[in-house]
């Protein structure tokens, strides 16, 4: 039931949406963040969510191409 406003100048259709679960170790997470580049260029418009631990969402909140980091001890099951 959705639409699209092709004469807002404020609409952004969005792409692909991605979700990268990464809970263990700080390394770890950092070492799959060289996913997002490819993810990236494969896929432009795509919207990216990352979900990991408290201890690792700093190293993603700043990346400009993920655009939102869930921190899994705060997700509802």
């Amino acid at each position: 039931m959705g639409f699209e406003c092709t004469i807002c100048p404020e609409y952004k259709r969005r792409g692909e949406s991605v979700l990268i679960i990464k809970l263990d170790a700080i390394g770890d997470v950092l070492r799959t963040t060289c996913i997002v580049p490819k993810i990236k260029e494969q896929f432009p418009e795509s919207y990216l969510t990352w979900i990991t631990r408290p201890e690792s969402m700093e190293l993603l909140l700043s990346n400009p191409e993920i655009n939102e980091v869930w921190d899994y001890d705060n997700t509802e099951t």
